[in-house]
Parts: C-alpha cells; sequence; structure tokens
C-alpha cells in the first residue's frame, strides 16, 4: 500500500505542493518526509496542520472540553523544526475539507491510472508532475501559479534548523526513496551515536 508525505502552502496561501510516496507511514518516515519538504521549500512554516494520524496524534480531546494530546517525540521534532502543530478536529468537515481538497486533486491529476515501475519511479513521477503541473498551473481560485504565489511567500517562512533532528530510536527506514533536492537533504542528514546513559535517561531508568 502506498502512503504518501504531502506538504502545500495550505488554504489562503499559495497551494504549492510537494508531494513523495512511501511504503509506510511510521513516525519516522513522516519526519523524514517532512525534513525533505522543509528543504524543498528552504523554510519552515510558522504552523503546520496535520490529520488525526498517530504518528503525531495520540488522542484528541477537545470534543469533550479538553486538549489535543500530542505524541511526545513528534513534539519534540516540532520543537527543533521551529513550527506548531494543527491537528483537524474530528467530525469537523471544513477543516478536513481543506486538507482534502489537495489530497483529491493529486489523486485525480497525478495519482490514478499511471504506470510505475518502483517507488523510486513513482517518487521521480511525482517530481515531474509538480515541475510541469501541478504548481505552475493556472489555480482555479487563484487566477495565478502556485509557483509564482509562492517565491513572494517564501522570505516568509523560518529558516532551516542547523541539523536534522536527533531522536534516541533510529527513524529511517532502511531504503528510502529519493528526495527532491536530494544532495542538500544529504548533506543535512546524519546519524548520530548516543551514550547508553542517554537510553537511560529518556526510558525514566534512573538506577
Amino acid at each position: 500500500m502506498e502512503h504518501a508525505v504531502r506538504a502545500d502552502r495550505g488554504e489562503g496561501d499559495s497551494r504549492y505542493l510537494w508531494l513523495q510516496f512511501y511504503e509506510r507511514q511510521t513516525m519516522g518516515v513522516v519526519m523524514w518526509g517532512l525534513e525533505a519538504a522543509f528543504v524543498h521549500f528552504r523554510g519552515v512554516r510558522a504552523e503546520i496542520l496535520f490529520d488525526q494520524m498517530k504518528a503525531v496524534v495520540i488522542e484528541d480531546r477537545r470534543t469533550n472540553g479538553g486538549r489535543l494530546v500530542e505524541n511526545r517525540e513528534f513534539l519534540r521534532f516540532a520543537s527543533h523544526w521551529g513550527f506548531q502543530i494543527r491537528a483537524c478536529r474530528p467530525y469537523r468537515a471544513q477543516t478536513k475539507g481543506k486538507v482534502e481538497r489537495q489530497v483529491r486533486y493529486t489523486r485525480m491529476g497525478f495519482f490514478y491510472g499511471r504506470d510505475v515501475a518502483s517507488y523510486a519511479d513513482l517518487n521521480a513521477q511525482a517530481l515531474r508532475w509538480l515541475t510541469t503541473v501541478a504548481n505552475v498551473r493556472i489555480h482555479g481560485m487563484l487566477k495565478e501559479r502556485p509557483a509564482d504565489r509562492f517565491e513572494a511567500e517564501r522570505p516568509h517562512l523560518k529558516p532551516l534548523a542547523s541539523w536534522p533532528y536527533r531522536p534516541v530510536v533510529p527513524r529511517l527506514p532502511r531504503s528510502a526513496p529519493p528526495q527532491p533536492d536530494e544532495a542538500v537533504f544529504r548533506a543535512l542528514v546524519e546519524v548520530e551515536r548516543r551514550p547508553l546513559t542517554d537510553y537511560a535517561h529518556y526510558s525514566g531508568d534512573t538506577s
């Protein structure tokens, strides 16, 4: 089954898209994909809207007057990159629709009926579609090209972190598909080795 990490500039913004497909949807893959998107955008939004995926949201108690319970590891990731987590409210079609419209456009405009040989081929085709169709079309509502609007918005993005996020548990899949701006992204990604005392600290073992 295909899972996509898709990033865009959101409702009311440029509708500029970035898209890559992965074999699974783990928290590590979501982090990997977001970091690749940040590098592609050359910046980070102050606030990012997510669906109710378990990699990000553990529990949503807002419908009962409570709060959103985010995944602690993902909260550290968000803090490292400097963005706030927003989550679609359950059963609220208005917020959900803002996400689903772009998903539907991608599904109908790119994915359905396409022949691919591998994930690498699928992602290469996705990048070509983004640069030749999705981001350079005249948007029906905006009456402008998303790529042009994004260039005007790019200066308002927050700067990239100086290094990639470093979790205690390795998060990258054994074989990850090629990313946009791959040479830049590879320069940012590194594997960190930590002493055993760090693992004891994060697990709460102080003995």
